[in-house]
């Protein structure tokens, strides 16, 4: 039994893949995506991941679901943006699921950066001759590493590195940072965080309002007057040399 099962949870996507096991490492063997407003609960998740993958998970060695949001307990999780809770207690003995285990997003995001996909992934801040976490050794760099991505919501984590009996071992931390309130700097930035308020309702602004999902919407709303979905503004705004990508 050499296949494991794997879930991104996120408010919009969620995706499923399936990877074997092989001397060399992991090997991404399938991958599918379906929207999240279509999953109700931990049951039509895993049901969706059988769906998808023409597989049963009464077959894999181990589960690891990626939620986009608070985890309790290594088994259940709730949705940052969207009404979607997990629990996986009750539903793992339907599914003949032996192994499972449920983490932040982020976390998983961090782990990556190990990895030879993360090793490929873009520098944009910090000195840029520090190499790659995986390529680092206890006597260079002790600096952590961050993790960003906007999504439906701004997804943050951290590697944090620790001496270990001679050896570099990274622990991978999740960060809520999309909840913390936005800084807003100079005029342009003010009036902006002015017409955010009055368009999502809201009297303190995180990052999660201003540069994802609805947020992004606003923003470019803010500088084109063209409303939008976040989608639509994501494809129109983000491209080019729009206002909206620059401010981005």
């Amino acid at each position: 039994m050499n296949m494991l099962a794997a879930i991104d949870l996120g408010g919009t996507h969620c995706r499923f893949a399936r990877f074997a096991a092989t001397p060399r490492g992991l090997d991404l063997e399938a991958v599918e995506t379906c929207p999240t407003a279509g999953l109700q609960d931990s049951d039509a998740v895993l049901q969706q991941w059988e769906s998808c993958l023409h597989t049963p998970l009464s077959r894999v060695a181990a589960l690891v679901m990626g939620v986009a949001g608070p985890v309790q307990d290594g088994l259940r999780a709730r949705l940052s943006n969207a009404p979607l809770r997990i629990d996986l207690n009750a539903v793992m003995p339907q599914f003949g699921l032996r192994r499972a285990r449920v983490v932040n997003d982020f976390v998983c995001e961090a782990c990556a950066c190990l990895t030879r996909v993360g090793e490929r992934s873009l520098h944009l801040l910090g000195p840029a001759d520090i190499p790659c976490p995986s390529h680092r050794s206890p006597g260079e760099a002790p600096a952590p590493v961050a993790v960003l991505g906007a999504g439906t919501g701004l997804g943050a984590g951290w590697l944090v590195p620790q001496a270990d009996g001679g050896r570099l071992r990274w622990s991978p931390l999740p960060s809520e940072s999309g909840h913390q309130a936005f800084a807003f700097l100079g005029r342009e930035e003010e009036d902006f965080a002015v017409f955010a308020r009055e368009r999502l309702g809201r009297s303190l602004l995180r990052p999660d309002d201003v540069v994802t999902g609805r947020g992004l919407a606003v923003l470019h709303h803010f500088l084109t007057g063209r409303d939008l979905t976040p989608a639509a503004a994501a494809a129109e705004g983000l491209v080019g040399d729009q206002p909206t990508l620059r401010w981005y």
